[in-house]
């Protein structure tokens, strides 16, 4: 199982969707490979790219921590010390 990587919102569907998918990329392997499989095996990433194409929304979007001072923060930083589900 992927780790809980927490909330994302915007009101650009397309920059909530990349951001999520960046922050399960951030992840390490052993954490992101269920999710990555998943996504490969359903077009999830084709699912983006034509989103794009349709002027969905942005595929260019800027992470800010709400709890930290609306501190901008990588994808890295914002899953560092996720713990992975145990079963």
């Amino acid at each position: 199982m992927t780790p809980n990587i927490g909330i994302v919102a915007s009101l650009d569907i397309l920059s909530v969707d990349y951001a999520s998918v960046d922050l399960v990329m951030a992840l390490s392997e052993k954490d992101r490979a269920a999710m990555v499989e998943r996504m490969s095996s359903r077009h999830g990433f084709r699912q983006l790219t034509y989103m794009k194409e349709l002027g969905m929304g942005n595929d260019r979007y800027r992470m800010v921590d709400i709890d930290n001072g609306d501190h901008q923060i990588q994808p890295k930083d914002a899953v560092a010390g996720v713990k992975p589900f145990t079963a």
